[in-house]
């Protein structure tokens, strides 16, 4: 997760103090629900504790370690208007997330997540409830179950061969990480749409856009009773952001064409593989979901599920091992 910059906190800081304390007089404050918790680390007017994150050194997980070797396993902090409990113990953390899954199972709105995957209806930002448990359900059963991954062994088996054999063949120095990258998309667009996508450059390049902006927290999830203020600034004046929005729309709607186009020309009769896409068009189709999916849903869910999940997963583990073999 990433957060604001430095730049952007002190712009904050310094042009909206006046505002920030003009509203605040105006506000209704209400009874902390955090009182029961143990002290948590010292605060700054507006900013609450983000200058303990931003101003570390080390990455943001090392970073809350620290602060909980000095504050115990459960102690609060302030990211600007919002109030979080930071969780390190294992028994802990297990309670809450086992014991207590469906109490800690909702997560408040974010920014940029909203914008990105289409009103948050991906199967990771989703609020709780019975879309979640459906997308949920549909992406373990028919997206990538048992027979489902295995039925996409040889295009796995064969993006690793390319990759092994591109590295074997180019005596120069090699940019491992990029490499596996390109794998990784190329097996997950294949699985995905059932073939590479034509510009591969441009959905790398998507791909780490939104990796980079999904993990972030804009200032309208800090500052939450600004929220659409923040909001219309950042569609007014995030151009990268708008350029990335619509730069994934046009590939995922692309593909749902090709897709619709395929199967009304009955190519699917022939005997071809379905694709991921090809069962979620089916799905949306068939009338049987309790809660239809529309094409902004299936476009979330390939764009979470099959792009930005496996692209990031993926890397570290290949990386080592192709380490330890040269």
């Amino acid at each position: 997760m990433e957060f604001p910059s430095f730049d952007i906190i002190l712009l904050l800081a310094s042009l909206l103090f006046l505002f920030f304390a003009a509203a605040n007089r105006f506000t209704i404050s209400k009874p902390s629900i955090l009182t029961n918790l143990p002290a948590g680390p010292a605060t700054l007017p507006f900013l609450g504790n983000v200058h303990n994150l931003i101003f570390s050194s080390s990455d943001l997980h090392r970073a809350l370690h620290r602060l909980s070797l000095k504050h115990g396993p459960l102690f609060p902090l302030k990211l600007g208007q919002i109030s979080i409990v930071i969780v390190s113990s294992p028994e802990l953390a297990k309670e809450i997330l086992k014991d207590h899954d469906i109490t800690f199972a909702q997560r408040a709105p974010l920014l940029f997540p909203g914008l990105i995957f289409y009103d948050c209806s991906d199967v990771l930002f989703a609020p709780y409830g019975d879309y979640w448990r459906q997308v949920r359900k549909i992406c373990q059963t028919a997206l990538l179950g048992p027979n489902r991954v295995k039925s996409f062994a040889s295009i796995r088996s064969q993006e690793v061969a390319n990759l092994i054999e591109s590295i074997r063949s180019d005596s120069r120095q090699v940019n491992l990480t990029r490499l596996i990258f390109q794998m990784s998309c190329g097996v997950t667009s294949r699985a995905a749409f059932g073939k590479k996508y034509k510009d591969e450059e441009i959905l790398m390049s998507l791909t780490t856009d939104i990796m980079k902006m999904a993990s972030g927290l804009g200032l309208a999830d800090l500052f939450p009773s600004h929220g659409e203020m923040f909001k219309a600034m950042t569609r007014m004046f995030g151009t990268k952001l708008n350029g990335v929005i619509r730069g994934a729309d046009r590939v995922l709607e692309d593909v749902l064409d090709d897709h619709r186009k395929k199967r009304s020309s009955g190519l699917l009769d022939d005997g071809t593989r379905e694709d991921l896409v090809d069962v979620l068009l089916k799905l949306q189709q068939s009338g049987e979901l309790e809660v239809p999916l529309s094409d902004s849903n299936i476009k979330a869910v390939l764009l979470v599920r099959n792009f930005i999940y496996h692209s990031s997963k993926s890397k570290t583990p290949i990386r080592v091992l192709l380490f330890r073999i040269y």
